[in-house]
């Protein structure tokens, strides 16, 4: 049987790195926050509909490439290798790095089909993991980097906006409408991680990926001759402000205590 992989996460947590990885391996093909989600999402009124519209569209991809056609792959703008950073800062600017290409892909029985959709698969991820057609992966991060990285950008999420998670997730359309945006995002922060850990046993942290690549893709695509990477950690990013650190922790602390607990132990 083909393998097919989802990956979501929490954004900023290393989806994207980790697809790319995945990417590279041989018998690979993935799609990172492909356009074709937006598509078949459209059609479809709650998250049983999308489960089955992307379950339909799997297997048209898998067509297409036995058929020897070409297909659309979101690639690091100006090259053929998958983004492992959506964004990048130059001067105060953020530039967006990703761009769409058709290539061709050679058909295997072995070939592993990889997607990688962060707020969508968790907005959705008690269908999605109901569902023997593939396997989905959540990735984390310590909390604390999340937040610096979310706060270090001018991105939806860095204003405690998750347009997608409002139209599946009751949870999310309360949470949207915090006033304080520190809090705001605390509190998506915390919907993401207990969301995994009450539907989704296949956690990976961020931090095991970059001390041990090699051992996850191995786990991920079930091989034991992964190709081998360095990695270096981003939690202390340059462009992170440092100043927010004790206020994002307290924040984070305080809502632990005081609500629900944030799962994730270092």
């Amino acid at each position: 049987m083909q393998k097919t992989l989802l990956i979501t996460g929490i954004p900023r947590s290393g989806t994207s790195l980790i697809t790319k990885l995945i990417s590279k391996q041989q018998n690979t093909i993935c799609f990172s926050e492909p356009k074709w989600l937006k598509e078949i999402r459209h059609n479809n009124q709650n998250s049983e509909e999308f489960k089955n519209n992307l379950r339909q569209k799997i297997h048209q991809i898998r067509n297409e490439i036995k058929n020897g056609n070409p297909v659309e792959i979101t690639v690091e703008r100006g090259t053929n290798y998958l983004p492992e950073n959506y964004y990048n800062r130059r001067k105060n600017k953020i530039i967006n790095l990703k761009e769409t290409k058709k290539v061709y892909i050679e058909h295997s029985k072995d070939l592993i089909l990889c997607v990688k959709s962060n707020v969508l698969f968790t907005s959705c991820i008690e269908a999605l993991v109901n569902e023997d057609s593939w396997r989905i992966y959540s990735i984390i991060r310590n909390p604390l980097f999340v937040l610096m990285s979310w706060r270090s950008l001018n991105i939806p999420i860095s204003k405690g906006e998750i347009k997608i998670g409002e139209v599946y997730s009751q949870e999310i359309r309360k949470i949207v409408k915090e006033e304080d945006l520190l809090i705001k995002q605390v509190k998506i922060l915390d919907w993401f991680f207990k969301t995994y850990f009450y539907y989704n046993k296949n956690i990976i942290k961020y931090e095991d990926l970059i001390n041990n690549p090699q051992g996850i893709l191995n786990k991920l695509l079930n091989r034991d001759d992964s190709n081998k990477f360095n990695l270096k950690s981003k939690n202390n990013e340059i462009n992170y402000n440092n100043n927010e650190k004790d206020t994002l922790l307290k924040a984070i602390e305080n809502y632990a205590q005081n609500s629900r607990k944030i799962y994730y132990n270092d």
